[in-house]
């Protein structure tokens, strides 16, 4: 989902009926049809609503049902960190296996695992984009920003995942739009768009 920032990305990624949410202000989706932003409280009455159950810390819930659950801090260790979170980044996953690992043997037979987008980090800092005018912009972020109606600029432009009439601004190669940022999404880089879906499945005949 476009632009690759968590709070327009996030809520695609939830097992609810996507009808639900429509387009809220900046880049936040919202409860339709004019309710709060999307964000995790929000989320996780909706996934409630639908009779998901929303595990929290190390629960395991009810295997025969569905459910969502979070683990690591990749991304705000990285926003944190900038580029010491290299130290942590075996940490961040061997957590996240650990939690698979629990849900397989509390009787889980199938763990799907996914993320909102992916990231650029550069020691250093990322080079600086000056070609954003702030006339034109309604919101902007390291690697992308809301630019108002009708506004005639020079950057590339893609339609916003919850409203395609609105235009994001992205911050060609592995530019940004704000200075000395380490640690960066929100734009179309692959290494920003193209993120994991794994599948992680209990082994025939495997016993706890």
């Amino acid at each position: 989902a476009l632009p690759t920032v968590t709070q327009t990305a996030k809520p695609v990624l939830v097992p609810i009926d996507q009808g639900r949410l429509s387009a809220g202000s900046g880049l936040d989706a919202r409860r339709s049809p004019d309710g709060p932003p999307a964000q995790v409280a929000v989320l996780r009455a909706l996934m409630a609503d639908e009779a998901v159950q929303v595990l929290m810390g190390r629960e395991v819930g009810d295997p025969d049902g569905t459910a969502w659950t979070e683990t690591g801090k990749i991304d705000s260790r990285g926003h944190e960190l900038g580029a010491e979170l290299v130290h942590e980044i075996d940490d961040q996953v061997r957590e996240i296996a650990l939690r698979i690992q629990d849900l397989i043997d509390a009787g889980w037979s199938r763990v799907t695992v996914v993320t909102d987008h992916g990231w650029l980090l550069l020691p250093g800092g990322l080079p600086k984009n000056e070609d954003l005018p702030v006339a034109v912009t309604e919101l902007k972020k390291g690697r992308c920003a809301r630019v108002k109606v009708g506004a005639d600029l020079s950057l590339p432009t893609v339609p916003w995942h919850w409203d395609r009439d609105v235009r994001i601004a992205v911050a060609p190669g592995i530019s940004c739009f704000t200075a000395n940022e380490t640690y960066e999404h929100g734009g179309v880089s692959p290494q920003e768009c193209v993120v994991p879906r794994m599948v992680v499945t209990r082994a025939a005949g495997a016993t706890t």
